[in-house]
């Protein structure tokens, strides 16, 4: 099966918030380096992990209708992480395995 996104697949709006919640992190790590502010960085983890959330209480990932729409969760999923464990690791913070 090909898991590319189909070029009609609809967005729900909480899965635009989170793409571009996740679109601005290389932004505000470049600020974040520049201005010497980790604070600033923490402040973004926070937005992830809040937009994440509204996310997940909104689209299910599992009990997807089509396997691209879950395959793109999924994959909004492991970004998601993975930019919080990034942002984490700059500042020092240990990131347990699991939650």
């Amino acid at each position: 099966m090909n898991k590319d996104l189909n070029a009609e697949y609809k967005l729900h709006p909480t899965e635009k918030e989170l793409v571009k919640t996740l679109y601005k992190y290389p932004i505000i790590l470049a600020d974040s380096c520049k201005e010497m502010n980790p604070a600033k960085l923490i402040d973004y983890s926070y937005e992830v992990a809040k937009t994440y959330n509204k996310f997940y209480n909104d689209c299910s990932i599992l009990a997807a209708e089509r396997e691209e729409e879950k395959h793109f969760r999924l994959l909004l999923t492991e970004q998601t992480g993975n930019i919080i464990k990034q942002s984490f690791e700059i500042v020092g913070i240990d990131v347990p395995e699991r939650m």
